[in-house]
């Protein structure tokens, strides 16, 4: 079994004997998310009267874990002058619990006088042995996880160095560093409430930006938010929600009391429990209380709170098993697509009820009842769009309307033949070739295809529509009729040490690679702003293959500090008229899930502060001699980084 605290690769599960690998959703979608039980939650042992008990106690109240000081004492111990203090005289024994319980039921807690970055010098250097020495002893009883001193100042290099000397030879134990957050809801008067620059919220975050920073954004560090009486805003928050936080630490002070004397929470407090909860955090119960039924009410009313939460939606289950899954964007050109990939696309309802409305107002506006008619869906696939043409033909009454599927895919063309002979009737004519290279005197009056990827032209569709419009009269339509793709900056750095770790020998590849994942970790810095649209039929396709090059340039507004891990990628689509298809979050089309965002990855994280505008390039490259389209970008302010991906030396879509 695995233990629940392990340092695993939360992204994508990919650590094998060759090397890691990306999961295709397309081909090899996961059978199941990783995830924990329902609920886990954890008593600080400061909470529990008797340490023989403690196990007792938690298994009691149906606890998960406990969380245990290594050291009998609190009190300073200097090992300067005493370097040779013998461990058992102030560490807990191993003997204390069996492996099993050490392992599966305990997170080490270091001893609270540490101050790593103390201006005394004897302190200072004192802690730092008596850290290591306690994390020493950590390994040697297998625990999973540790929990440090709060840094107790913003400035925490040396905090930083000696986790960072830590991390590598105890590559088997989590450090959890805990943060306290304070609310920032009574502003000084006359003060903006959005104007937050170093308040006690923004130094918190800024505390642990700075420790992850010096540790290398290490996946074996993580954050554990202290809440206080007053939780900040939830802008604040949801900052955190791009890092990786491991638990919730929950005094028992900040809980109220109902009408019949049982623990509960404030409504910000709940709303932020469970915004954390739908990221897999761990609760941790601390405190004394003096009620009749101890800890154990606490922990029953978090379980109530849990369980009253909402269900998820069916889409918000059909897409937990890809959470921050990085996948492997399709290639339709340079590969066949399989019969899963269709088979997921067709289930979408949303995507297809919209085409079904576009496809029936287009064929009203253009054909009469008895006129002839000519349609064609390039790039048919299996068939769901020649499904949606027939629909339409049977509602509006049109008998004579010729349609045609081309389909480049010679598995695809062998489900179409037998649909059209079981299910059309033999109503569509099949040409089995690519789209670009059938040469035909047929001209068509409405041009059908679904050839978008996540960021809208991806999948090059711009360039499978130019070799199709030969097939366009002078007034024919065209249906998606434009596109256009967005980018915003994102947070996100489980998302960047997964891209980072993919192949330790070709880092600089991983991180200028563009990635399909359904982003879950990540908080997006700013609204997503449009980056290049295309219009069919093409009013510049007489400029050659250069024409579907783009180049665009803007600038976001950060109200706090925050870092930049890259930026996510979306499009939105007319398809006709007013009937459009969005996975852009400001105009998402609800329910729909045949495209998850686009990640395009910075190499680096940049820091960016307040109030600061971030000035970010996107180039799409097309080039005939090479047979490629690829993309390139940086950030030119307020710091500079390399153009990445330059001449698609890591990633392009093949032509």
């Amino acid at each position: 079994s695995i233990n629940r605290f392990q340092v695993m690769s939360d992204a994508a599960q990919v650590n094998d004997s060759e090397n890691h690998k990306l999961y295709d959703y397309h081909h090899n979608p996961p059978q199941e998310a990783p995830q924990r039980d329902t609920l886990y939650i954890a008593v600080d042992f400061d909470s529990v009267d008797l340490l023989d008990d403690a196990l007792n106690t938690i298994e009691t109240i149906g606890c998960n874990f406990l969380l245990f000081p290594l050291v009998k004492t609190q009190e300073f111990r200097d090992l300067r002058t005493n370097p040779d203090q013998e461990v058992p005289f102030v560490m807990y024994s191993d003997k204390l619990f069996n492996t099993s319980s050490w392992i599966n039921q305990v997170v080490g807690k270091i001893s609270t006088w540490i101050d790593l970055d103390s201006t005394d010098n004897n302190l200072r250097i004192n802690s730092e042995l008596a850290m290591k020495q306690e994390a020493a002893w950590s390994s040697h009883l297998s625990l999973p996880a540790l929990l440090t001193p709060s840094p107790k100042t913003l400035q925490c290099s040396n905090m930083g160095k000696v986790l960072n000397q830590l991390l590598t030879p105890l590559s088997n134990l989590q450090f959890w560093v805990p943060i306290p957050v304070v609310s920032d809801s009574n502003p000084a008067e006359g003060k903006d409430p959005n104007d937050i620059i170093e308040d006690g919220a923004n130094a918190s975050w800024k505390t642990w930006d700075l420790l992850r920073t010096l540790c290398d954004h290490s996946k074996s560090l993580s954050v554990v938010l202290r809440l206080g009486l007053d939780v900040p805003s939830f802008k604040q928050f949801e900052r955190w929600t791009a890092e990786p936080v491991k638990a919730l630490i929950l005094p028992v002070d900040i809980f109220l009391s109902d009408d019949h004397g049982f623990p509960t929470l404030s409504s910000p407090h709940q709303i932020t429990i469970r915004h954390f909860l739908k990221h897999d955090v761990q609760l941790i119960l601390t405190g004394h209380t003096d009620h009749p039924e101890g800890i154990g009410a606490y922990h029953q009313y978090l379980h109530e709170l849990h369980r009253l939460s909402p269900a998820p939606s069916e889409q918000e289950q059909f897409e937990k098993p890809f959470h921050d899954f990085l996948q492997v964007p399709l290639q339709p050109l340079m590969d066949n697509l399989l019969s899963a990939t269709y088979e997921t696309f067709e289930r979408d309802p949303i995507k297809y009820s919209q085409y079904d409305k576009a496809i029936t107002v287009a064929f009203s506006d253009r054909f009469s009842s008895n006129e002839k008619g000519i349609v064609m869906v390039v790039g048919a696939g299996r068939g769901p769009l020649i499904n949606c043409c027939l629909r339409a033909c049977v509602y509006l009454q049109l008998d004579n309307i010729d349609v045609y599927a081309i389909e480049k895919n010679p598995n695809a063309v062998v489900t179409l033949k037998e649909m059209n002979i079981h299910r059309w009737n033999n109503k569509v004519k099949i040409i089995s070739t690519d789209m670009r290279k059938w040469n035909t005197k047929i001209r068509a009056d409405i041009l059908i295809s679904e050839l978008l990827g996540s960021f809208g032209d991806n999948e090059l569709s711009p360039e499978c529509l130019d070799g199709a419009q030969k097939f366009l009269k002078d007034d024919s339509i065209v249906i998606p009729s434009s596109y256009t793709s967005y980018i915003a900056p994102v947070a996100c750095q489980k998302l960047w040490m997964e891209a980072k770790g993919l192949n330790p020998n070709e880092e600089q590849k991983q991180l200028e690679t563009a990635y399909v994942v359904k982003f879950h970790s990540f908080h997006q810095i700013a609204p997503s702003q449009k980056c290049f649209t295309f219009d069919h039929p093409s009013k510049t396709l007489d400029e050659g293959p250069q024409h579907n090059t783009r180049y665009s340039i803007l600038k976001f507004h950060s109200v706090l500090n925050e870092t930049i891990h890259g930026f996510s990628g979306y499009f939105d689509a007319v398809l006709y008229k007013n009937v459009t298809l969005s996975i852009n979050p400001q105009t998402f089309s609800t329910g729909m899930f045949s495209w998850f965002p686009i990640y395009f990855p910075l190499r680096k994280p940049i820091r960016i502060p307040a109030k600061s505008t971030i000035e970010v390039h996107f180039w799409r490259n097309v080039s005939t001699q090479t047979n490629k389209v690829w993309y390139e970008w940086c950030i030119s302010s307020p710091e500079s980084t390399p153009i990445h991906n330059p001449n698609g030396r890591s990633y392009f879509i093949g032509l």
